[in-house]
């Protein structure tokens, strides 16, 4: 997340990370990224498919996306399947 120029980006962007990596793998490097992340006070916004239930607890908060389109947006803490009535903010497609 630094160069030798010592630029630190304050946002980075992460698709698919996971892409060919056991689950073991994904957990490490999501941990990792996320203790630099917090460390440099930094956001990461990463997308992941279908991350295992230990990964997924290294998330602060939590988009799902649904067609395409954001469809949810909360913290992690609740379950997913109980996000709507835990404080979860529909997204409108206006």
């Amino acid at each position: 997340m630094s160069s030798k120029t010592g630029w630190r980006p304050q946002v980075l962007l992460m698709d698919e990370i996971s892409t060919g990596l056991d689950s073991s793998t994904t957990y490490q490097i999501v941990r990792s990224i996320g203790n630099v992340a917090h460390l440099r006070e930094a956001t990461v916004l990463m997308s992941l498919l279908q991350p295992p239930p230990e990964t997924f607890d290294l998330f602060d908060d939590v988009m799902l996306l649904a067609d395409g389109a954001a469809g949810w947006l909360s913290t992690r803490s609740p379950p997913v399947h109980r996000m709507d009535s835990r404080g979860a903010h529909r997204i409108s497609q206006s």
